[in-house]
């Protein structure tokens, strides 16, 4: 049997002749490893000399690019028969025009991928066309060549592949829930997320969990998925993967329970300590609407205070050690300096947001104090790194959601 070279682009680059691994160089970043990228890309329609100089070198000014090339190439050649491919050329230049020239059979993941796609577009049977897309999401086990991501040609080349693959994969998603084969999805997404876990596939994942009844997996991927965001990114959880809570709130405790086992549910778990209520953010937004209400019947006196975390001359805090370190100061400054029926949340690692409840306007102040106080005990400059924000929820224009924390301060 004739042995195949296989060629993986996806990821980090690699190549296997046979059953063994014949990548010629560790570096994948040296221009003979550059170049053999290159041809391998273009293997079917070649690329003119122009534009392969253009990838390797790119706007940089090179003395003697044409023999540059002919150096490289001739390492190139070097190279891969050491690796142990056959004595051949491999390289061929007709016209100006290079072409990868090989004796053997090539295989390339990301033209399977292509190739996967077009018959996508091709296939009118439904469930052919569904098994293409998996396939297709399957090949793709990565960025394009990632180890070259600073490359101009791999940057468009890769943004490309990313969003073909993301097209796919959202529509396996569509046709395998409507075939109600979660345990294929659930195994998509996995690799979504581990390969992009900042664009959510984590949602998906969460809907899977949900329509097997996993409900308490799906709560432990939501609860790591926003403390992730909350920690790389500093973003509180999107509007999706609030609805994805929600939605599982609704379907955890489903079973009839007896009076007692309910009033046994709401009991706070933890022992009880002194000062205000710490919840999630999801849980903040639907006590703040539920006391809109209260206030708008009863007219009670609610205020709501925002507390942002700021360097020395009133910027937004981006110093991710300085954030580390005042957060959890700030956190607890704040639970010592309400009362036990206030509620406060963390809207991002720089924010909190608060609940005052029958606190009036004057008495904001004297809350505010107390938080600096207490905030800059131990480093007296840090009374000077905390902007506040407090209006009657009466007066909130709109949902909490949608409000700009970032730019209004209690003056």
């Amino acid at each position: 049997m004739k042995d195949i070279l296989y060629v993986y682009m996806f990821g980090v680059f690699s190549l296997r002749y046979g059953d063994r691994n014949v990548t010629p160089e560790k570096n994948t970043t040296k221009k003979s490893m550059q170049l053999l990228q290159i041809l391998l890309y273009h293997r079917k329609e070649g690329i003119t000399r122009e534009r392969l100089l253009h990838a390797l070198y790119g706007e940089r000014n090179v003395e003697n690019p044409s023999n540059n090339l002919k150096v490289v190439t001739y390492q190139l050649r070097k190279k891969l028969m050491a690796a142990g491919l056959p004595q051949w050329n491999y390289i061929e230049n007709k016209g100006g025009i290079y072409y990868w020239n090989a004796p053997m059979e090539i295989r390339s993941d990301v033209e399977t991928f292509g190739e996967l796609l077009q018959k996508v577009r091709m296939e009118a049977d439904a469930e052919k066309c569904m098994e293409l897309c998996c396939e297709a999401c399957r090949c793709y086990k990565g960025e394009f060549l990632s180890n070259l991501s600073g490359e101009e040609w791999v940057m468009m080349e890769s943004t490309r592949l990313r969003e073909q693959y993301f097209q796919a994969l959202s529509e396996a998603e569509k046709a395998l829930k409507e075939r109600k084969r979660y345990l294929d999805l659930l195994d998509l997404c996995n690799d979504a997320i581990g390969m992009y876990p900042f664009e959510e596939w984590q949602a998906v994942k969460i809907d899977c969990l949900m329509a097997m009844n996993r409900f308490r997996e799906a709560m432990d991927v939501y609860e790591a998925t926003t403390r992730m965001y909350f920690e790389e990114m500093g973003l509180p959880p999107s509007d999706r993967m609030l609805d994805r809570l929600r939605d599982m709130g609704s379907k955890i405790y489903t079973s009839t329970q007896a009076a007692s086992n309910i009033t046994s549910i709401l009991q706070e778990k933890e022992p009880r300590k002194a000062g205000a209520y710490f919840c999630g953010f999801p849980s903040f937004i639907d006590g703040y609407r539920m006391m809109r209400r209260v206030v708008e019947r009863h007219g009670e006196s609610v205020y709501m205070m925002v507390c942002t975390l700021t360097d020395a001359k009133g910027n937004h805090l981006e110093d991710r050690e300085r954030i580390e370190t005042m957060t959890p100061v700030l956190r607890e400054a704040i639970g010592k300096s309400l009362r036990s029926g206030d509620v406060y949340s963390m809207y991002s690692p720089t924010q909190f947001v608060l609940l005052l409840f029958g606190t009036q306007g004057g008495g904001c102040g004297l809350i505010r104090e107390r938080i600096l106080k207490a905030f800059s005990a131990e480093h007296r400059s840090w009374r000077e790194c905390v902007k506040f924000y407090a209006t009657s929820v009466i007066d909130v224009g709109h949902p909490v959601e949608d409000m700009e924390f970032q730019n209004v301060f209690f003056a």
